[in-house]
């Protein structure tokens, strides 16, 4: 009969997934086992079985002379089994199985995708997908797969709680990145540490707005230093303040209270930085001198070069800087250098910017090899060796003769390697000239 749930849960405890063996050391009935037993002078034989082909047990006994029978009617019968109805039936125990399915007679574990049920007049626990397992972690997912428990770890970042998020590993934290903080304010940016969040102070200077800057330890102040504040103003405890007309040379001024950033100009042999310092408008080495003139021995007061050009009656000499054809003297001004006049280059002699006759310098004529040169560019090679144009050659670092690149290509023996110049595919290493650039 259905009875003895309790002995039969702490079976199942042990037995797991495995169908229940009621044994006869446990005191339980075994539909599997045979026992025998004599009864006095007229012995007695009781006999079980199970058969997997059979619908119902049936238990018999057979008597000498004069034996008695197994049971009578109201007799239990039981074979302490809560999977056969027994019933004494002619004087024999039967135990016939009950239909298969979930059985309220024993002790269900909560929780574990499994339930007991009577399979074949046998105790087995099978699966049950409802029974989820509950590990009470907001942040995994409980489900049962065919009798086996699942507890998934949530996605990372999905919420978990108010201002709280799933780190993925199936814990709920403060944070998993600092975009999920709280903005900590002016000068502190929120930061995410190991699940909490937190805030870590802005560089000193960097701004706060409002012309304000903050000061490395969180907070949004005027200044932290003289190049924080404008115009003349100095930084004293994190405030701008006005520097001119306190009597000393502080801030931005270049003499007490003048130059720089103030509304004052500095006087003759005061200390300045540029012409705009002065009063004079003219600053010379590190000082304020007289207004200048064309024979002062310095570059200012508009000239061009050292006392020549712009407002001065002399004129700059070939060679020297200028800003238009009228500041030198050939009335030729070339890349803010004077030069010679046009047609100079084809008067057979040696003179202005040439390296040697007629070419070099600022003529479009180049020297040929064994021509005077100052420079490369004063050669048809390219190349200027003790003052001498020599040969184009392929070791000569520089790109001439029929080289696509540096000392590579065209004619010389080397190949250009990738990324180099080329005009035609033998200039290159690899044998690939692509828009004129050697490939891989």
């Amino acid at each position: 009969m259905r009875t003895s749930a309790v002995l039969l849960a702490s079976v199942l405890a042990l037995g797991a997934l495995f169908p229940l063996a009621c044994t006869q050391s446990f005191g339980i009935f075994d539909p599997q086992a045979t026992s025998t037993g004599s009864g006095g002078a007229g012995g007695a034989t009781v006999t079980t079985s199970n058969a997997s082909t059979s619908a119902s047990t049936t238990a018999s006994s057979s008597s000498g002379m004069g034996g008695a029978p197994e049971c009578v009617a109201g007799d239990a019968c039981s074979d302490m089994n809560p999977c056969t109805a027994d019933a004494c039936e002619n004087g024999k125990c039967a135990h016939t199985p009950v239909a298969d399915g979930p059985t309220a007679d024993v002790a269900d574990l909560p929780k574990d995708c499994l339930q007991p049920a009577c399979v074949a007049g046998q105790v087995m626990l099978i699966a049950n997908n409802a029974d989820i397992p509950d590990d009470s972690k907001p942040c995994t997912a409980d489900t049962c797969d065919n009798g086996t428990p699942h507890n998934t770890n949530l996605a990372s970042g999905m919420g978990c709680g108010p201002n709280q998020f799933c780190d993925g590993n199936g814990a709920c934290v403060g944070c998993v990145n600092a975009n999920q903080c709280a903005d900590p304010g002016q000068c502190k940016s929120a930061t995410c540490d190991n699940g909490t969040c937190g805030a870590s102070n802005a560089g000193s200077g960097t701004s706060c707005g409002g012309g304000k800057v903050c000061d490395g330890n969180g907070s949004c102040v005027g200044c932290v230093n003289d190049s924080s504040c404008n115009g003349s103003k100095i930084c004293v405890m994190n405030n701008c303040v006005s520097s001119c007309g306190d009597g000393m040379k502080d801030g931005k001024e270049t003499d007490v209270d003048c130059g720089g950033f103030c509304q004052s100009k500095c006087g003759t042999g005061k200390m300045c930085k540029g012409n705009s310092d002065c009063n004079s408008g003219n600053c010379s080495n590190g000082l304020c001198v007289a207004a200048p003139t064309c024979n002062d021995g310095i570059t200012n007061g508009g000239e061009s070069d050292k006392d020549c050009g712009g407002p001065c009656a002399t004129k700059c000499p070939i060679g020297d800087t200028c800003n238009q054809g009228s500041d030198c003297v050939t009335a030729t001004c070339a890349g803010n250098v004077c030069v010679a006049a046009p047609g100079s280059c084809t008067d057979m002699m040696k003179n202005g910017t040439e390296s040697d006759i007629d070419c070099g310098g600022s003529c479009a004529t180049k020297c040929v090899v064994g021509k005077m040169c100052g420079m490369g560019t004063d050669c048809t090679s390219l190349v200027c060796t003790g003052g001498v144009c020599v040969m184009a050659s392929c070791t000569d670092m520089v790109q001439n003769g029929t080289e696509s690149d540096t000392d590579c290509g065209g004619s010389c023996a080397t190949k250009c390697a990738t990324g180099k110049k080329c005009v035609v595919p033998a200039d290159c290493a690899s044998g690939t000239c692509t828009a004129l650039v050697c490939g891989p």
